[in-house]
């Protein structure tokens, strides 16, 4: 009865730790998450170990417990896959490389797809155009900056090479259309199938 109830406690709190540990996220940080799945593997090791096995040969026994610990290693890396797919997808999607030869590596089929959506102007308090998406000639979109004087306020996008900068680095998931807006406009575009459009920023600034 008391070994039944250790296995169920353990076990339930390796259940509770990995999903805490998953909600948490990159909160909790590369060095915290490694003590997190250790213990984790404590947890299961002490849920799963064969305990009475002295009726067993000796090679038995010690099969066992290979076997035990072998199920607790795939357990655990299967954690971390999990938490690489869902926790940390979005920041290896956006994950920028420089090779050695000092070229820029990135997801080109994120940044592809970001040619076919427009993204919305900055404007500053006058209702200035301070940079802009313009069609091009082939249905996509290029991005524009009219006032050279304001580059330094408003940054660059470049997502085939260099990412963004400033303002459109912070307000990126804004002009990009995928923070801001309705949740009903969202689902509208969605069943439909429509484009994702940016939305303008406004300053509050004269420039």
């Amino acid at each position: 009865m008391i070994l039944r109830l250790l296995r169920v406690t353990t076990f339930a709190a390796a259940l509770a730790l990995t999903a805490w540990g998953l909600v948490r996220g990159e909160r909790l940080g590369a060095t915290g998450w490694l003590l997190c799945l250790a213990c984790i593997g404590v947890l299961l090791a002490t849920s799963l170990w064969p305990y009475r096995t002295t009726h067993l040969p000796v090679f038995g026994r010690a099969m066992l417990r290979w076997v035990t610990l072998v199920s607790v290693a795939f357990l655990l890396i299967s954690i971390q896959l999990a938490r690489v797919q869902i926790v940390e997808s979005a920041r290896t999607l956006e994950r920028v490389e420089t090779a050695p030869n000092g070229d820029v590596v990135m997801d080109p089929r994120r940044r592809l797809a970001e040619f076919d959506e427009r993204r919305g102007r900055i404007l500053d308090a006058e209702g200035r155009v301070l940079a802009e998406t313009l069609p091009t000639d082939d249905g996509g979109w290029t991005r524009t900056w009219p006032e050279p004087s304001t580059w330094g306020l408003t940054g660059y996008y470049s997502p085939l090479l260099y990412g963004s900068t400033n303002l459109e680095s912070a307000f990126d998931g804004y002009l990009s259309g995928q923070e801001g807006g309705s949740a009903a406009r969202e689902w509208l575009n969605n069943l439909l199938h429509l484009d994702r459009e940016g939305y303008d920023l406004h300053l509050t600034i004269d420039l």
